[in-house]
């Protein structure tokens, strides 16, 4: 993983208020909502006639006035680029769009080193989990994932803890390998990799950059990546034999 700068694009909100802090939520309501009223119709309807990029399209109106969103998704809705545009791959992103499959991934790597993947995990009835996990390595490594159901007007958040299993540090040490000591007493930080079929969700460790840089080969021989199952009875990720 590559250590670079954080560049901040700073972006000119105008407004009559002396308060820029009211001038800064103004704008980022007006940019969300602009987005909202972007979404086809069909996007809102109900939840079986949507597919990813629907989903896509919700989340994206959603982040737009989230200040912990990546950067390059604040940076594309301060510019007004709609979700369908950014969807196309440009010189600085690569992207894939699988609908069948109901997957779709961002990877702005080649500039500010930041990943979005984004899956649906379908039930028995035919509804959805939609699974977003994010990756931003611009600077020290950031991983979040995140859950939502279907709603009416979008997307309802759904808690991790009813749809994660407890996962510990020790569970990313193969089985017969002792704790290796460059890694004894760090909690990794968890890269959740939702998989393209919507079966599996990958959890990959990731336990800073010094204690990555100083690895040896026995210490990464001794450390595994998590593979989640989804049961799609339960609507629940379970833990499985790492394939």
């Amino acid at each position: 993983m590559r250590m670079k700068s954080r560049h901040w694009r700073a972006t000119a909100l105008s407004s009559r208020t002396h308060s820029p802090n009211l001038a800064r939520r103004s704008g980022w309501a007006f940019i969300a909502a602009s987005l909202i009223a972007a979404i086809p119709q069909s996007a809102l309807a109900a939840d079986a006639s949507r597919d990813i990029v629907d989903y896509f399209r919700i989340y994206y109106a959603r982040q737009a006035s989230n200040s912990s969103a990546l950067q390059f998704i604040s940076d594309a809705a301060s510019a007004h680029t709609s979700a369908d545009q950014l969807l196309n791959p440009a010189p600085s992103h690569a992207v894939i769009v699988d609908r069948k499959n109901g997957y779709l991934q961002i990877d702005d790597s080649s500039g500010l080193d930041q990943i979005l993947t984004m899956a649906l995990y379908r039930k028995p009835d035919g509804s959805a989990l939609i699974v977003v996990g994010t990756s931003d390595c611009d600077d020290a490594c950031d991983f979040s994932v995140q859950f939502f159901g279907p709603a009416v007007d979008g997307l309802r958040a759904v808690d991790s803890a009813r749809v994660l299993p407890a996962v510990s540090a020790s569970q990313f040490i193969k089985a017969g390998h002792p704790m290796p000591k460059a890694v004894a007493g760090i909690e990794p930080k968890i890269d959740y990799v939702p998989a393209r079929a919507g079966t599996d969700l990958a959890l990959k460790p990731w336990y800073g950059y010094e204690a990555e840089a100083q690895m040896d080969a026995a210490t990464r021989s001794a450390i595994q990546n998590l593979t989640l199952r989804w049961d799609r009875n339960k609507g629940v990720f379970a833990t499985a034999p790492v394939r």
